[in-house]
């Protein structure tokens, strides 16, 4: 076996999401919305959509179950941890990435 060479960087170490921070990668109550900081158990995405009308059928991550794009969906993102901020500030960035999308 060969050392490695010292002038490669080593690779950064992969810190593993909280498992209470963790959602399934779909689950059928649209009223339990995804929140801040958390992602998806499968791929670690931070993005999730939900149909935008009726019926809405449950949440899903974007990236194992990508939107069909003739489908009007909701997307919100969750990409900062509450714990990181303040409650006026989670606000405003949950709604900051929240969005429609239609066909």
């Amino acid at each position: 076996m060969t050392e490695p060479s010292p002038d490669l960087p080593l690779a950064a170490p992969v810190l593993r999401p909280a498992p209470e921070r963790l959602r399934a990668p779909s689950w059928a109550d649209p009223d339990a919305r995804p929140e801040p900081g958390q992602r998806c158990a499968v791929c670690w995405g931070r993005w999730f959509w939900c149909e935008a009308t009726e019926p809405r059928r449950g949440w899903r991550c974007s990236c194992c179950h990508p939107p069909p794009g003739t489908l009007a969906v909701e997307e919100i993102g969750t990409s900062a941890a509450p714990s990181a901020m303040t409650a006026e500030a989670g606000a405003a960035m949950a709604e900051a990435q929240i969005t429609t999308r239609s066909p």
